[in-house]
C-alpha cells in the first residue's frame, strides 16, 4: 500500500478507504508552522512521562482504541533528547494551521543547567517547567518555582530580540505527580500563581503576565493532560499568528555539535 514515497501503515489500512485517504492527505500536507517546545525541570519530575502521555492522547485520536496505555516507568533523560515531533492535527477549526512542535526533553541534573541558554530562545518557544507536587512540604514546591522562574529571565526575558519577538514565547508551569499529592489543585495553583505574580512584580514585567499559565497534572493517570495539550496547542497557534510569515531560525543545535564547538574553542 504505497502512495508516492509514503507507505501507509497497516493499522491505517484496516480502518477503511476513507481513513486511508485522510492519512494520505495528512502525510503529504506541508506543516504550516513549527514551534519549539522545551520541557525543563529538576530530575524525576515527570517531564518525559508528560510528553509520552500527550503523545498517547494524539495516537488515540487516530485509532479506534479508547483505552490509554499505562505509564508505569520512564528512564531519566540524559543531556537533551529530541522527541519525535508532536503534530496536533485534530483541530476544531479547520481553518487553523497544522502546528508541528519540535519537542526537546531536557535533563534536570545540575550539571546540565548551564547549557540551557544555548538551546532556548524567546522566538516561537513554549517553555514547560515541571515542578514535583507530590511532596507534602509546600515550601519545597515554592522554592522550586522560584528557582525556575529565575531561569526564565536568564533564558528568555534577557534574550536580545526585536520588539515583535518579545511576546513570541509562552511559559507553562506544570505541577506534576498530582496523583501522589494530598494537597488540592486549588491550593497548588494559588501557590504557583502567587509566586509568578511576585516574580513579575519584582522584575517589573507586568506586561508579560499573560505569557504564563499554570497546570496541575498526573501523567500516570492522564489527569489534566488533555487540558494541557489543548492550551499548549492554542498557545502555539497564537505564537504562529504573532510571527506570521517569519521563518523559524535554527536555534537548536545538536548536543554533539555544541560539544564539538566547545572543544574547538578550547584548542584555539
Amino acid at each position: 500500500q504505497r502512495y508516492g514515497a509514503y507507505s501507509i501503515p497497516k493499522e491505517i489500512c484496516t480502518l477503511g478507504k476513507e481513513r486511508m485517504k485522510q492519512w494520505i492527505v495528512d502525510a503529504t500536507r506541508i506543516t504550516d508552522y513549527q514551534i519549539k517546545i522545551a520541557f525543563i525541570g529538576h530530575g524525576r519530575t515527570g517531564k518525559t512521562s508528560i510528553i509520552q502521555s500527550i503523545s498517547n492522547l494524539e495516537k488515540r485520536r487516530t485509532s479506534k482504541k479508547n483505552q490509554l496505555p499505562d505509564l508505569e516507568h520512564t528512564e531519566s533523560s540524559i543531556g537533551m533528547e529530541p522527541d519525535p515531533s508532536l503534530t496536533f492535527d485534530a483541530n476544531k477549526n479547520l481553518n487553523d494551521p497544522m502546528i508541528q512542535f519540535r519537542v526537546w526533553d531536557f535533563a534536570g541534573q545540575q550539571e546540565y543547567l548551564p547549557i540551557y541558554k544555548h538551546f532556548i530562545t524567546r522566538f516561537k518557544t513554549i517553555l514547560v517547567i515541571c515542578v514535583d507536587c507530590s511532596t507534602e512540604i509546600l515550601e519545597e514546591i515554592q522554592s522550586n518555582v522560584q528557582f525556575w522562574l529565575s531561569r526564565v529571565r536568564y533564558m528568555i526575558i534577557n534574550d536580545s530580540s526585536t520588539e515583535k519577538q518579545k511576546s513570541c514565547w509562552k511559559v507553562f508551569i506544570v505541577g506534576t505527580k498530582f496523583d501522589m499529592s494530598s494537597t488540592s489543585i486549588d491550593v497548588l495553583q494559588a501557590l504557583i500563581n502567587r509566586e509568578i505574580n511576585k516574580w513579575i512584580q519584582q522584575n517589573q514585567l507586568g506586561h508579560e503576565r499573560e505569557n504564563f499559565q499554570v497546570h496541575i497534572v498526573s501523567a500516570k493517570k492522564y489527569q489534566g493532560i488533555g487540558e494541557l495539550r489543548d492550551d499548549v496547542y492554542q498557545s502555539g497557534l497564537s505564537l504562529c499568528k504573532i510571527s506570521l510569515n517569519s521563518k523559524v531560525p535554527s536555534t537548536y543545535l545538536s548536543f554533539k555539535n555544541f560539544v564539538e564547538s566547545l572543544k574547538k574553542k578550547n584548542k584555539e
